[in-house]
């Protein structure tokens, strides 16, 4: 799957390019640009150049490039909608078995949508399924799929052509991209899952406290009660005895004679 050809460096401000088409060698009819972003730090560096090709050869290179935007977009979704519908539908398997088989379908079908839409081998002389020169850097340094066209390039810039390939494609990073956003889903899940846990956690000992507390309060009371009744029955038992104790005989009258 990987794209092979020849490495050309070139001064990205003042490049030539031959006036032929970079697939098929052909009349030059159109232009079409190759651009690259990088990120050093905080400083990104974007870079875009253009390229001689036929308007047959310019076509497939046009439609690579609205491929790829597409492709990224229907990754990503396929891995996020996969990964929810694992989060939603209560099976009978566990959460871990639902969302390992909803992140390998998403990949699986990133890739096969990858490869259904991959553009067919042209016919000779043409070289390139898309794009017949692509920039490896920000730098100027380009891979051209047609070998012909390389050493011309080369020549025209003062530079050599050497082999090289582009490994990461569309079919590469596409399933790759709907891995990341499953995987993305699933982190979420799993922080909600946490939090849920805590929430449960803290409001299981919330009341188991708040029952300890109505038991303790309730035991005081009772023991409250039980003195408070003790007391009574002293004080009433106090109260009957003292008028039995301080109760005095009556004196006899004397009798007149």
């Amino acid at each position: 799957m990987s794209i092979h050809g020849y490495l050309v460096n070139l001064s990205s401000s003042t490049y030539e390019a031959p006036s032929c088409c970079s697939s098929c060698m052909g009349p030059r009819e159109t232009e079409v640009g190759a651009s690259i972003s990088e990120k050093s730090g905080n400083v990104r560096t974007r870079l875009k150049m253009v390229f001689p090709y036929c308007n047959v050869c310019a076509k497939r290179a046009r439609w690579e490039k609205v491929r790829e935007i597409l492709m990224g977009g229907v990754a990503a979704l396929l891995g996020a909608a996969l990964a929810i519908v694992a989060w939603v539908v209560d099976a009978a398997a566990g959460a871990p078995i639902r969302f390992a088989l909803a992140l390998l379908i998403a990949a699986g079908a990133a890739a096969a949508l990858a490869m259904l839409t991959r553009g067919s081998r042209p016919a000779l002389p043409a070289t390139a399924r898309g794009e017949a020169v692509i920039l490896r850097d920000t730098r100027g340094t380009v891979l051209c799929t047609n070998p012909q066209f390389a050493q011309r390039l080369a020549e025209v810039n003062g530079s050599t052509a050497r082999q090289g390939s582009q490994r990461v494609t569309v079919e590469v990073w596409a399933p790759i991209v709907a891995l990341l956003c499953g995987v993305l889903v699933l982190l979420v899940w799993m922080k909600e899952g946490a939090a849920r846990t805590n929430a449960s956690a803290s409001t299981n000992t919330s009341t188991s406290t708040s029952t300890s507390t109505n038991a303790n309060a309730n035991a005081s009371a009772s023991t409250d009660a039980t003195a408070s009744a003790s007391v009574a029955a002293g004080s009433a038992s106090t109260a009957s005895a003292r008028p039995a104790s301080s109760a005095r005989p009556p004196k006899p009258r004397a009798k007149k004679p």
